[in-house]
């Protein structure tokens, strides 16, 4: 990983610096990781924002005890003594929560109780806050007699300040008044907990927990109102002595209430439900008890801490989180745990829960340091962690959460500290995460709703609770609206209105509303004053109202307006009619479109537009910067732009889009196009009044959001415009997770300006390369590993281990030339490291095929199992190499990749790479036939649950649908499989084999578009691999094969009845046969006709209610297919129906015979046509049909060679025999000679009129052309057709199974054009998530024992032989390898061996030389010439010798690189 620099918040917090006031740092050292990735948040990126010291006008610094945040979270109120030593003096301040400016200042002039919560780590305090945050407590210890003496006031806050007396006071004389604790409850009430031990009173009498209610807010009067509990105190009965039974007080005034029996009880200031939560007998159990009727809910026998700090999560001791599923019987779950890093432990004494996250305090166990730890706040895991130089305890600071900023306020040094925390990007900043609830409204940036029977206002921007909306609102509303910074308008189910004073929400109205009832769809705001609001309200019942909100008798005026009375008649339930207002300038515009008609009506100046238009719109939207209107037209196709002033065409800004588009709004500069079924956005920038050449296409909702929510998704719009503002997430149906809803807000715009990026903490988030893999060993050495099964071998494994200079190499990779990174790529290893948000070098390399073509050598050099994951995502919802290139339409990059693919990630997990792009692929022409053969489409399931041998030998496919992932198909046999085998009683058993297909996202997503890519595809190999032809069997068994029989049958009612027809006409009718001679002799011209007219009617009624039936399905389809009308078959169909149509038309009115045999032939035809059609169902007509199809498309060119041909010669007999007439032709004149030349052709030789010729000479030319004409069209020419027949038939026997899958596949587009599942189950039936194909293995070769050709038969023995070789090729390599291995390791040993006999030659030399020297002196010396000549001797003996092993051992050198080289060119 990085290595991490010490950031400035670091240093800020070093106890050498000391900062004096507060300061602002606007430039933070950027951590590394920012410097590497802009749009990437690391964990540890945290600063101090702000950081100083609280001023104080004591010369001492005060002592803090307790601080709360109050009036509406504006402000910090802090309580103490001024002076912790001797003589210390107790006080009260308000503060500035912004500032920490002090605000008021208060010194308590009497000694109070210490009041002692909940699990709050025994720290004793002297208030207590309301939970409206706008009134306090405190207890009074009035003189050391009556110290055991209760005294409580209750002061709004303000007055407090102001010296005011209290509100309320509730006292009670004696010496058992002093309880534990005092809280604020809710309703009013004053809840007590655990009376202390007093004398005299006996143990069975000690109250656990009193609850008193004193309206302490509807106190109006200015005198404090006094409760001496002791009048209802005395009227408490007794428990009897020794009983430990628990024992409930209610007054019959029901104002007090008691709970006796339960020691050491605990109250928490936690509600919900009308029930409270505390735990006694020395926090070892935990009491739920319901608040009015004192009714024990649930007593549990281990303890749970309620607060309302951590909203709806209960935690223990060990902070094991729980969570009441339960309201009704408050049971209790527990959801997970809050773990500590190594070598921390938690200073914290209960989680801070944020809007998405929780934060914990944390201290180091062996150094004095510190930690803030976030954890997600719906998996608990840890997703970021800061380390502090100091430890802040948390008894002596307040740590609170307020507006993004963790602060901390420092009890010993006074110190302030505020801390940015960035979480992971997971999450969006600003998610909310609640308790379960479906009741809710929105506004911007600001969510009402429903919890705990009250309703609550956030702010997601401010990211904090508003406010508390009042109790008696406890009805569902149907309206929220904020009124600008001074009101909320509710609206509730019983359509009554409440007005809601923001800053003090105790301030409502009810109003009263004169007009009716203000009922309407789309609200924008008129005006707002201090006197009055006026809105205005749309709906198609109402049409247009106004309401008008009187601010000083609170009153509301509801107006019916109709400013198109009389201009439209009648206005129809989905005919867009909207306002719209301009921000800027205040006008408001209604808008509708109904009849055509476009009709604008600006409501301030009264004025009315209207124009034609060519379409109907059914929804509308403006811009106000561009002056437009834009319409979605009812084709959902085509958005049409209208000018804002005259209402004119816009042609600049109308768009057509290939997808259906459900509903059109404007955001800034974007015109959003929100798409039918794939749940898209489609933003189209628009600029200087035009649609520029940015087209954006984002997820509606965030595909790491459908991961997690896949079922419990909903979409909340606007109340102004109906555009998306919000998702709605539930966990309910998600039994591991906790029970909550999860709000997300939904911009466009921002998705797509921020990365998506995930933390490098959340590895199998963030790592999203092999999302099927079962299971994942992550090791710092080897990365990340995948396994389908821990007893498989690894899929495969991601290094993601890097340092700086790495990161900076594949950064820059981009940059450089292909000759510079080839030569850096010889060392490829830190390239195919995965880096977050980049990838590795095929994500940098995608559009460039050299470096690919490169990369793929170097791969191919390098062990298998030892290459890491090469194609993968950049990041979560990133993009993989082959979708870069997929983009650009780099045809010869993708071919590469998906080479790679096949030949280093064979595995099905890794198919979703290419999965979503298959119909791209085949719309491109790719050659996929390794893909295809490959396991990444398919699986082989071989698992002990499936039997490879059972009694029925029958082939299955069935759809299977929700799997995890495919290899838990292996679990599924009995639920797939138990219904639907036969256990036949025959003896033999048949051996089974069985296959997954993996194709999930083209299966569900858009699952039409397969077979439409198939159908129009011209690469017929698509059909010969078993995948795509099990998805065709299972389509065409499942839904098509039985449509296309039905629809067969009813022709052929047709078809029987038109021959009925036909004979009817021909023996009864009006083509019958003309009379005989001697009938014509008696006056008989023409048979009359005689046909039944009942049998007539009928017949013309069945013949004519099929073609309608056929009439109103072929619309249908014409309305959906494009470019239906090339088809030939639907011609045919279309001819059809209008030849019968014109048939009975000339039947019956004119009558001519001729006419009608001439329509009876064209229908005759036209329906044989469709019959053939038809029988394309059937295996053993399927093949014929496409063959004579075929037939005829491939001899066409040739047929018209051959006319030219027939003409031609039939022009030449037509000189030759000056036009004579031909007895034989009488009837058609000329024609006759063309005639006569076809039969010729055909070898039909009638020459009997060749002697009639004028002259010999002219005999003679015509024999010698009828010989040339007879070598040509009959010798020729047959000759040429038969071969051409010939030919045709081979190329569709050799392709006959893929011919008949492709029949089929253009009949199940055609059949799926009108498939329209009714829900969500239909359409899992028909379009399932996978298919498991069973079959006997006997069936698997031989195609059906059909004959397949001889190029077929080619094809297959060079595929056993390529397989065959591929396999000797591959043992003939491993001992190669082996060789090359040892003769390296033997090379290495020579070279060795020749360095120690040059220093043995070097040694020897100068052993000689030296020798030398030494004789040449005793010559001198002595004059002893001849002494030492046999030592040089033997010594250039010597060395001679070790020359002749020098140049044996560069013959060996030599020699094994020769064979090194040889080696490596094989």
């Amino acid at each position: 990983m990085l290595e991490k620099k010490q950031t400035l918040s670091e240093k800020l917090l070093s106890p050498d610096q000391h900062f004096t006031v507060a300061k602002e740092y606007s430039q933070i050292e950027i951590n590394q990781n920012k410097e590497i990735y802009p749009n990437y948040i690391n964990l540890n990126d945290v600063n101090v924002c702000e950081e100083g010291v609280i001023q104080s006008n004591y010369d001492k610094l005060p002592h803090y005890a307790s601080a709360y945040l109050v009036q509406n979270n504006s402000q910090i109120l802090i309580n103490g003594v001024t002076d912790p030593g001797t003589g210390q003096v107790g006080y009260a301040q308000l503060r500035d929560l912004n500032t920490y400016q002090e605000v008021q200042m208060k010194i308590l002039d009497v000694e109070h109780h210490d009041l002692q919560g909940q699990n709050i780590g025994r720290q004793l305090i002297q208030f207590n806050v309301s939970p409206c945050k706008e009134f306090l407590l405190y207890s009074i210890q009035q003189t050391r007699k009556q110290k055991y003496a209760l005294q409580i006031c209750i002061h709004k806050i303000d007055d407090f300040f102001a010296g005011k007396p209290p509100s309320v006071k509730i006292i009670k004389e004696g010496e058992n008044g002093l309880f534990k604790n005092v809280i604020f409850g809710p309703k009013d009430n004053i809840l007590f907990s655990q009376q202390q031990n007093a004398y005299g009173v006996e143990k069975n009498a000690i109250k656990s927990c009193v609850i008193f209610k004193c309206n302490y807010k509807d106190n109006q009067n200015k005198e404090t109102q006094i409760f001496d509990i002791q009048d209802w105190w005395k009227n408490v009965p007794k428990r009897e002595v020794g009983s430990d039974k628990p024992m409930t007080y209610i007054s019959p005034d029901g104002v007090f209430r008691c709970l006796i029996g339960y020691p050491d009880f605990e109250l928490s200031n936690y509600f919900y439900d009308n029930c409270l939560f505390a735990t006694y007998l020395k926090e070892t159990r935990t009491l739920i008890f319901e608040e009015d009727s004192l009714k024990v809910k649930k007593d549990i026998d281990h303890v749970i801490y309620f607060s309302p700090e951590t909203e709806y999560l209960g935690y223990d001791s060990k902070f094991n989180l729980f969570q009441i599923i339960n309201s009704y019987g408050m049971t209790t779950m527990k959801i997970g745990e809050l773990k500590t890093p190594e070598g921390y432990k938690f200073q914290s004494s209960k989680p801070i829960l944020l809007q998405n996250s929780i934060i914990m305090n944390a201290k180091h166990q062996t150094r004095n340091t510190g930690a803030v730890l976030v954890y997600d706040k719906l998996r608990f895991n840890l997703i970021n962690q800061y380390e502090m130089k100091e430890f802040y305890k948390e008894s002596q600071n307040f740590i609170f959460y307020d507006k993004g900023v963790l602060k901390y306020l420092s009890n010993e040094s006074k110190k302030f500290l505020h801390l940015n925390l960035y979480n992971s990007r997971f999450y969006k900043e600003d998610d909310l995460v609640f308790q379960q609830t479906n009741y809710f409204k929105t506004e911007n940036n600001i969510i009402a709703y429903r919890w705990d029977n009250q309703h609550i206002v956030y702010d997601l921007e401010q990211k904090m609770k508003l406010v508390t909306l009042p109790s008696q609102l406890h009805y569902e509303m149907s309206l929220f609206l904020k009124l600008g910074t001074s009101f909320y308008l509710i609206g509730t189910n019983r359509k009554d209105l409440f007005l809601i004073q923001q800053d003090d929400t105790s301030i409502y109205h009810q109003l009263t509303i004169d007009g009716g009832k203000f009922n309407a769809d789309n609200i924008q705001i008129i005006s707002i004053s201090n006197s009055d609001i006026r809105l205005i309200g749309l709906s198609s019942d109402n049409f247009i109202q106004v309401l008008n909100i009187n601010l000083k008798e609170f009153t509301a005026q509801i107006e019916k307006l109709n400013y198109f009375e009389g201009i439209i008649k009648k206005f129809k339930y989905n005919e867009p009619l909207q306002a719209f207002k301009n921000d800027q300038t205040g006008q408001i515009l209604i808008i509708i479109s109904a009849n055509q008609i476009l009709y604008a009506y600006d409501f301030h100046q009264k004025q009315h537009r209207q124009v034609e238009i060519d379409d109907k719109l059914i929804n509308i939207t403006i811009s106000w910067n561009d002056n437009a209107i834009f319409g979605l037209v009812d084709n959902k196709k085509s958005v049409k732009a209208y000018d804002l002033q005259t209402l004119e065409s816009f042609p600049k800004l109308s768009y057509i889009s290939k997808d259906d588009i459900q509903r059109i709004t404007m955001a800034k500069d974007y015109l959003l196009l929100y798409l039918s079924g794939d749940g898209l956005f489609e933003l189209l920038e628009i600029k200087n009044n035009s649609f520029t050449q940015k087209r954006i296409r984002t997820l509606i909702i965030p595909e790491e959001t459908l991961k997690h929510f896949p079922r419990n998704t909903q979409i909340i719009r606007s109340q102004y415009d109906g555009s998306l503002q919000y998702f709605k997430l539930s966990t309910e149906d998600q039994g591991t997770y906790q029970l909550n809803t999860w709000i997300q807000k939904c911009d466009p715009l921002k998705t797509n300006q921020t990365s998506n990026c995930c933390n490098l903490d959340y590895p199998l988030l963030q790592l999203d390369h092999l999302p099927n893999a079962k299971y994942v060993l992550i090791n710092k050495n080897n990365g990340m590993s995948f396994y389908h099964d821990q007893r498989d071998k690894r899929i495969g494994y991601v290094s993601s281990y890097f340092n700086t200079d790495e990161v900076v190499k594949i950064k820059e990779s981009k940059l450089k030339n292909n000759d510079t990174l080839l030569t850096e790529l010889i060392n490829i290893d830190p390239y195919l490291k995965f880096y977050p948000g980049i990838g590795n070098i095929l994500n940098q390399m995608a559009l460039r095929p050299i470096i690919l073509e490169f990369i793929s050598k170097k791969l191919s050099l390098m062990d298998k199992s030892e290459t890491p994951i090469i194609l993968m995502k950049s990041e979560i919802n990133g993009k993989s190499p082959i979708d870069i290139a997929c983009e650009k339409n780099q045809l010869k990059s993708i071919g590469i990749l998906l080479e790679l693919l096949t030949k280093y990630q064979n595995d099905h997990g890794f198919n979703y790479l290419i999965d979503q792009r298959l119909v791209y692929f085949i719309k491109k022409g790719l050659d996929l036939t390794e893909y295809f053969d490959s396991f990444l489409p398919k699986l082989t399931i071989i698992s002990e649950n499936y039997p490879t041998e059972h009694q029925d030998e029958d082939e299955y496919i069935l759809g299977v649908n929700d799997l995890p992932r495919p290899s838990d198909i292996n679990e599924k046999y009995d639920e797939i499989f138990g219904q639907v085998l036969v256990n036949s009683t025959s003896d033999g058993l048949a051996s089974i084999e069985y296959f997954l297909i993996n194709l999930p996202d083209t299966l569900t997503k858009n699952p039409k578009n397969l077979m439409i890519a198939l159908s129009e595809s011209e690469n017929i190999e698509y059909f010969e691999n078993l995948t795509i032809q099990t998805i065709i069997k299972f389509k065409w068994n499942q839904y098509t094969k039985n449509y296309f029989q039905n629809q067969f049958f009813i022709f052929l009612v047709f078809v029987v009845s038109f021959v009925l027809e036909i004979y009817q006409s021909i023996s009864f009718g009006k083509t019958q046969a003309l009379p005989t001679e001697e009938e014509r002799l008696q006056g008989i011209e023409f048979y009359p006709d005689t046909r039944n007219l009942v049998i007539m009617i009928i017949n013309k009624t069945i013949c004519s209610s099929v073609l309608l039936y056929f009439f109103y399905y072929e619309v249908r389809q014409a309305s959906k297919q494009v470019g239906y009308f090339k088809e030939l078959w639907n011609l045919f169909d279309f001819s059809l129906i209008a030849s019968y149509t014109i048939l009975n038309i000339v039947e019956y009115t004119t009558g001519d015979k001729n006419a009608i045999i001439i329509m009876d032939i064209v229908v005759v035809l036209l329906s044989f046509l469709k019959v053939n059609f038809f029988l394309r169902i059937y295996d053993g007509f399927s093949f014929l049909v496409s063959m004579m199809s075929s037939v005829f498309k491939d001899i066409q060119y040739f047929i018209l060679f051959f006319l030219v041909f027939i003409f031609q010669f039939g022009l030449i007999f037509v000189i030759l025999f000056s036009a004579q007439r031909i007895e034989e032709y009488d009837g058609i004149g000329t024609v006759g000679y063309f005639l006569m030349i076809f039969r010729i052709s055909s070898g039909d030789f009638a020459v009997d009129n060749f002697k009639d010729q004028g002259s010999t000479f002219l005999v003679g030319l015509s024999w010698t052309i009828w010989v040339i004409a007879v070598l040509i069209l009959n010798i020729v020419f047959m000759n040429f057709i038969i071969a051409v027949i010939s030919e045709s038939y081979e190329k569709v026997m050799q392709k006959l199974v893929a011919e008949s899958y492709k029949v089929k596949a253009n009949m199940i587009v055609e059949r799926e054009l009108l498939l329209n599942p009714n829900d969500e189950e239909e359409r899992r039936f028909y379009f399932p998530q996978y298919m498991i194909l069973r079959r006997p293995i006997e069936t698997s070769d031989g195609d059906s024992g059909e004959w397949q050709g001889f190029i077929k038969d080619l094809k297959y023995t060079i595929r056993t032989s390529a397989q065959k070789s591929k396999t000797e090729v591959i043992q003939n390599v491993i001992p190669i390898q082996n060789k090359i291995e040892i003769l390296g390791k033997n090379s290495a040993s020579q070279q060795e061996t020749m360095i120690c006999v040059q220093t043995q030659i070097e040694l020897l030399q100068k052993q000689i030389l030296d020798q030398n020297s030494k004789i040449d002196t005793l010559i001198n010396k002595q004059n002893l010439p001849a002494i030492g000549k046999d030592d040089i001797v033997n010594l250039n003996q010597k060395v001679e010798t070790l020359s002749l092993k020098m140049e044996g051992y560069d013959k060996s050198l030599e020699q094994i690189s020769a064979n090194i080289l040889k080696l490596l060119e094989k």
